[in-house]
C-alpha cells in the first residue's frame, strides 16, 4: 500500500530550482518507512508515526534564489512558530538561540535561517541545490515538532529595534519604528524577508534587511523604491534610507547603547544624564 511521507514536502507551490514535487510516496513497512535518498526513520510509537504524518511543509520561493520559505501547518491548521510580529534572524554563530535552528545549521549548504511567526526562510550557498536541500530542511522541521522542543532556547533575546525608549527616542524616531513595526516589516515578510531598525542620523534612517531580503537581487529596489518612499511620505524628516551589513549594524547598536546609558530626552534633544539644572539654565542663557 502507498503511504505518504510526512517528511517530504506535501505540497510545494513552487521553489527557484524545484522542477517537481517532492512529495514522496512510498510503500511502509511496520515502524520503518525509507525515503528515496536511503534514509529513514523508525516510528517508536503510533502517536508518533500520526503526528509525523499530520504535518505538512509548504515550500514557496522568494525574489531571492538563494531562500526559500518554509510553513508548517497541520491538516486542521498552521503552526505557529514565534508571536506575532516577532523575528529570529539567525546565523550559525548564533544558532544556538534557537534548537529549530540548529537542526537546520546541521545540514551542510545553509546559511543563514529567519524564523517569524508562521514560516522559515532558509538561505543556502549558491551552488547548492534546492531539489536535493529542500526535503533535508523538511526533514529537520518536522523532526523538530515531533521531538518537543521550544522555538527558542534560554539565550534568545527577543526582538527591541522596534521598542520605543521614551527617555532616548525623539518623536521622529518614535514615528519611524512604528512605521516600521505597523506598514514595512509585515509587507517584506511576504516575501520571506525582514527588516530591522538600526538608526536615524541626520536624516538618514538605517535599516537592516535580513532573511530572503538579506542577499535579494531586488533588495535595493524594495529599499529605494517601496520603503524609502513610504517613509519620506510619513515622515518629513527622513531625506533617505540607506541599508547596512551586520558588522555595521553590531557596532552602531553598541555606540548607541552606550550613548543611552549618558543621555537622557529633554524635550526634542539629547542632554547628558549628570548635567544639572545649573548647566541648563547657564546653557540657555
Amino acid at each position: 500500500m502507498l503511504r505518504r511521507v510526512a517528511r517530504a514536502v506535501s505540497r510545494v507551490r513552487g521553489c527557484t530550482a524545484v522542477t517537481r514535487p517532492m512529495v514522496a510516496l512510498l510503500p511502509a513497512t511496520e515502524g520503518f518507512l525509507r525515503m528515496g535518498s536511503g534514509r529513514g526513520y523508525c516510528t517508536k510509537t503510533d502517536a508518533e508515526r500520526a503526528m509525523r504524518d499530520a504535518i505538512q511543509v509548504l515550500v514557496d520561493p522568494t525574489p531571492n534564489p538563494d531562500c526559500c520559505k518554509f510553513s508548517p501547518e497541520t491538516d486542521d491548521d498552521d503552526i505557529m512558530l514565534m508571536d506575532h510580529g516577532a523575528i529570529l534572524d539567525l546565523s550559525k554563530a548564533t544558532a544556538s538561540q534557537s534548537p529549530l535552528a540548529e537542526r537546520i545549521f546541521n545540514l551542510s549548504g545553509v546559511t543563514a535561517i529567519c524564523i517569524a511567526d508562521y514560516w522559515i526562510t532558509v538561505t543556502k550557498e549558491a551552488d547548492r541545490d534546492w531539489e536535493e536541500l529542500s526535503p533535508l530542511i523538511t526533514e529537520a522541521i518536522i523532526d523538530w515538532r515531533v521531538s518537543g522542543e521550544p522555538i527558542t532556547s534560554e539565550e534568545y533575546f527577543g526582538n527591541e529595534d522596534t521598542e520605543i525608549d521614551e527617555n532616548f527616542d525623539t518623536e521622529v524616531i518614535q514615528a519611524i519604528k512604528e512605521l516600521v513595526k505597523t506598514r514595512i516589516r509585515p509587507g517584506v515578510q511576504q516575501d520571506g524577508g525582514n527588516v530591522k531598525y538600526i538608526g536615524f542620523e541626520d536624516g538618514v534612517v538605517l535599516l537592516l534587511m535580513q532573511g530572503a531580503c538579506q542577499s535579494c537581487p531586488s533588495s535595493s529596489a524594495t529599499l529605494k523604491g517601496g520603503i524609502e518612499k513610504m517613509m519620506m511620505h510619513w515622515i518629513p524628516e527622513v531625506l533617505e534610507v540607506r541599508a547596512v551589513d551586520e558588522d555595521f549594524a553590531e557596532e552602531y547598536t553598541a555606540e548607541l547603547a552606550e550613548m543611552k546609558k549618558k543621555y537622557k530626552l529633554e524635550g526634542d534633544k539629547l542632554v547628558p544624564k549628570d548635567q544639572t539644572d545649573d548647566d541648563l539654565m547657564n546653557r540657555s542663557i
